[in-house]
């Protein structure tokens, strides 16, 4: 499992950041989740209007497909973004649950036929956009 040190919680004005930056060589010779932020943000309509994802990757070699994901704990899959090679993915989600927990998370979903396959994770940010008072 990665260190706390790969995450980071940044408050925003007018949002809420959970990020990973420069997290190297994740397996990608097998699928699953490869990365998880230690922690979720509860979250309530009433306050967040969006959830945002960014990301951005590369894959050694490139014939896997990694997925990048904004995940609820009642909602399942908010967004997503996928790929083998991804620069300044965006993707947005605006249905969510009320009182669930929102988390970030990486994974596999097609694993490289070559064996020590990897993907290098350059970014990958979770952004709670809060509503206007």
């Amino acid at each position: 499992m990665r260190e706390m040190r790969d995450f980071e919680i940044i408050p925003r004005e007018r949002s809420l950041q959970l990020q990973f930056e420069r997290v190297r060589r994740l397996g990608a010779d097998t699928t699953g989740v490869k990365l998880a932020s230690p922690f979720g943000v509860r979250v309530n309509s009433r306050y967040i209007k969006a959830i945002k994802l960014k990301a951005s990757w590369t894959a050694h070699p490139a014939d896997s497909i990694t997925e990048v994901r904004a995940v609820g704990t009642k909602t399942g899959t908010i967004a997503f973004i996928s790929g083998n090679i991804v620069t300044d993915g965006e993707s947005e989600g605006k249905t969510f649950a009320d009182d669930e927990l929102v988390y970030l998370e990486v994974g596999v979903r097609r694993a490289s036929k070559a064996l020590g396959a990897t993907v290098d994770l350059e970014y990958a940010v979770l952004e709670f956009i809060l509503r206007e008072k």
